[in-house]
Parts: structure tokens; C-alpha cells; sequence
């Protein structure tokens, strides 16, 4: 692995992270990286953001997934509300399902996200069709922020980052300095392994409980597969499923991806956390080289 890193075999490696059984097997850091590197996650974030929704549920925030999203939604966005509108539920946006058809690299540039995102009709009716997107994502982080009392970012913190440690960290956020739960989160590579760590022990952090179990199992449940996706990976809430092969044995992966190749794998018929962080952010093939390290140097 590190040869080929080195005689740039495998391109723009930021960092690989092992951790078998709990504990720390291999770590490394290339091109000019090092531990307390943070690392932007892209779309990985939207797993955090999956966890963000288990715990507002866990703690009664949220009272189920079956919430219909405009209950809410800002006021002064009702207005984009029809009857197919009215119908998309939390667990539509957790499996990309809500029927949106507006895409991040339309709404991203344009001044209101959430009317460019509510305004036009929906693609498909909701819960019918799987398009891999971040309106729903972003629609989750909106819902939540009305929620709450205080600031998401504040709850986020409380709730998740400061159980398990995580300090040095970077939330993106949306047009209104809201946290963004489509991507955009950056993290150290370590971090990223006790997030991934986190799930693997079912929601179990140095023997305190930070997340629920039941949370855990619904998130990595095969509720969909995502249909505009080379491989029609089936998913869960935010969690891509993903099978490699080692000496005619297969293994099945629950994965945090993002844009560029940046991947929390988690194995667990093998109790194992994979952290691949890359400098490849739109380039071609990256995601494929991460799977490939996996596969042939980890495995």
C-alpha cells in the first residue's frame, strides 16, 4: 500500500485508517497530511447527518420517521406546499425518496435554497422512486433547525461531536448559516474512525451509550437501492451497502461516501473500520480506487 502511494500508483491518498476489534491497526497519513488533518467528507456527511436525526428521535425531538417534513418547514415556505408536497415524510428524505427532482449543482447556486428546492412540482410521486441527491438531506437540516430552540450546530455538538470527542471540526452550512447535512463536514481521519467505530458498536461509545441501537439497525437496513448509481447500490438511512471479495469469501460493507473517495467502511462480520481520505474531490474514478484499497491491500 504505501509503495504504491508512493510511486503514485494510487493517487492523491490523504490518509488510511485500520481499526480491527476497537483498536487502531494500521494509521498513516501521505502527501503532507498528518493526524490533525481535517479532511472535507463531502457526501460521508451525510451519514452525520443520519445520526444527527437518531438521536433528535432518540430524545423525542422527532416523534418518528413517518413525520410529515412540512409540519417543519419555515412559514414563509408553506406556500410551496401541495398535496404530493404534503406526503413526503422523514424517512422519504433519509432514503432519498421525496420525489425531488432540483439538484444541489442547481440550487447551491442560486440565492434561497429552500425555494429554489420547494417551488418547482415534484419528479416523482414520493416514495416511489430512489434518486441519489442532497435536497433531501438539506430538507432534513432545515426540518430539524425549526425544531429546536437554539442553534443545530449547538445541538450537534452537545449530542454527538463532544461524547465522542471531537473538537477540531468544520460544519458546512446552507444559505442561512444553517448546518448543511448533505456534506461538506470536515473531520480528522480519527475522528472519522470513531465515528465509524461508533456504528460498529451499535451506538456504544467507551461503554456509554451515545446512540440507540434500534437508530443503528434502521440506518443500516436495505430500504432502497439508488437507481441513478452505477451499481444500484442497495442503501439505508445515509449508509451505502457495498459487498467485496477476498479468496472467494464475500463481505459485506456498511460505507460513508463521499466525493473523491472519501469512505468510513465498516465490515462487521470482520469488526472492522476502514478510513480512505483523498485530495481526488471530482476526479474521475476516485471512489473506485478507495473501494480498491479496501478490497486488495486491507482485505
Amino acid at each position: 500500500l504505501e509503495n504504491d502511494i508512493d510511486q503514485n500508483q494510487l493517487k492523491g491518498i490523504e490518509s488510511v485508517l485500520v481499526a480491527k476489534d476497537g483498536k487502531i491497526r494500521y494509521e498513516n497519513y501521505f502527501n503532507g497530511t498528518n493526524s490533525e488533518t481535517t479532511n472535507d467528507l463531502r457526501s460521508a456527511g451525510k451519514s452525520i447527518g443520519s445520526a444527527i436525526i437518531g438521536l433528535a428521535i432518540d430524545d423525542g425531538i422527532i416523534t418518528s420517521t413517518e413525520e410529515k417534513v412540512f409540519d417543519y418547514i419555515p412559514q414563509s415556505y408553506q406556500y410551496t406546499k401541495d398535496l404530493e408536497k404534503s406526503k413526503i415524510t422523514i424517512e422519504h428524505l433519509l432514503t432519498m425518496r421525496s420525489g425531488i427532482g432540483v439538484y444541489e449543482n442547481h440550487y447551491q447556486e442560486q440565492e434561497d435554497w429552500l425555494k429554489t428546492v420547494l417551488e418547482p412540482e415534484l419528479k416523482y410521486v414520493a416514495g416511489t422512486r430512489t434518486n441519489y441527491m442532497s435536497a433531501d438531506p438539506f430538507l432534513l437540516s432545515v426540518n430539524l433547525s425549526e425544531r429546536l430552540p437554539y442553534p443545530l450546530e449547538f445541538y450537534m455538538h452537545k449530542r454527538l461531536f463532544a461524547p465522542l470527542g471531537v473538537k477540531n471540526y468544520i460544519l458546512n452550512t446552507d444559505d442561512k448559516g444553517n448546518p448543511y447535512f448533505a456534506g461538506g463536514l470536515n473531520l480528522t481521519p480519527r475522528d472519522m474512525l470513531k465515528f465509524g467505530q461508533l456504528y460498529l458498536d451499535k451506538g456504544m461509545w467507551k461503554g456509554k451509550r451515545i446512540l440507540s441501537e434500534q437508530w443503528i439497525d434502521l440506518s443500516f437496513k436495505k430500504h432502497t437501492h439508488l437507481e441513478n448509481t452505477s451499481k444500484k447500490n442497495a442503501y439505508g438511512y445515509f449508509w451505502w451497502h457495498e459487498d467485496y471479495e477476498f479468496k472467494g469469501i464475500t463481505y459485506s460493507a456498511l460505507e460513508a461516501r463521499g466525493n473523491g473517495g472519501q469512505y468510513i467502511s465498516i465490515i462487521p462480520d470482520l469488526n472492522l473500520v476502514i478510513v480512505v481520505s483523498t485530495e481526488n474531490y471530482n476526479k474521475t474514478g476516485a471512489g473506485k480506487q478507495t473501494e480498491k484499497i479496501i478490497e486488495e491491500y486491507v482485505l
